[in-house]
């Protein structure tokens, strides 16, 4: 999975701080008490010692922003095409409608005051977020995306409702500044 991700998205996106298990010193460590460094939190996945698509994806900015503009742009960025427009639309619809879960393949779709992006983000917005509070949201309606780089599990006492509502702030503030 690793090579098929850095042959085929990675490496044409040129996302070269993106990947599976990184090693180097350019990373923040994983957990508050641990000096894991570049190990996921997903105890299934780290046992297993090999990509496996739910977790152990380290990432910065700059290429989380390529990615984003990517899906915002049908597929493709700079000419480089990396999804169908198809493959966006199957991948970013709510596949559990009847379970008013807002699941998609691979991502979430958000609902009107979803404690994840707020109240400001229509319907068609959709994104993913990650163990350690990472989120990326995507706003179609707007052309805009949201990346929030966070490692809530470095605090001592975890409390999942405080990434919730920070995420929901920031997300409604954004939102807020493009109506001024």
């Amino acid at each position: 999975m690793d090579r098929l991700a850095q042959d085929m998205v990675f490496g044409p996106l040129s996302m070269r701080s993106t990947s599976f298990f990184p090693k180097g010193s350019n990373i923040a460590a994983t957990t508050w008490d641990s000096t894991a460094v570049g190990t996921t939190n997903d105890y299934n996945a780290r046992y297993l010692e090999v990509p496996v698509g739910n977790a152990g994806l380290f990432s910065n900015l700059s290429d989380c922003s390529t990615f984003s503009r990517m899906l915002l742009n049908g597929g493709s960025i700079d000419s480089i095409r990396i999804l169908s427009q198809q493959t966006i639309s199957i991948a970013t619809t709510n596949h559990t409608l009847a379970m008013n879960e807002g699941r998609c393949l691979g991502f979430y779709k958000f609902n009107k005051g979803s404690r994840i992006v707020g109240e400001l983000f229509s319907q068609d917005a959709f994104g993913h977020t990650g163990w350690t509070g990472a989120s990326i949201a995507v706003e179609p309606r707007l052309d805009l995306y949201v990346v929030l780089l966070t490692n809530r599990t470095h605090m001592q006492k975890y409390n999942q409702e405080n990434i919730w509502r920070a995420r929901r702030l920031i997300h409604n503030s954004v939102i807020s500044s493009l109506n001024k």
